[in-house]
């Protein structure tokens, strides 16, 4: 899935991008804008249909209700998330 900046015209892979995002800023959010940037994932890749896309949306759609109901930490969906694309 390509991704287009609407300043500059400039393409990326947007798996790319959501990864470097994660990897880089994740473990500085707070519950809130973790859940947040999860759902704004979610949403993006829910029209996915390459199996990398397919994949992310399923694991932050199962991310969101964990952490909403408590059966993980911010913390551990942090790493979770990082796993999954590593």
């Amino acid at each position: 899935m390509q991704f287009h900046c609407i300043g500059c015209g400039h393409a990326s892979e947007m798996f790319g991008f959501v990864k470097d995002v994660f990897m880089c800023c994740a473990k500085d959010w707070g519950v809130e804008t973790l859940l947040k940037e999860l759902d704004c994932v979610r949403r993006i890749f829910m029209g996915s249909e390459d199996r990398k896309g397919k994949e992310l949306h399923f694991k932050t759609d199962d991310l969101l209700l964990k952490l909403q109901t408590k059966i993980v930490s911010p913390s551990d969906a942090c790493n979770y998330i990082v796993q999954f694309f590593n």
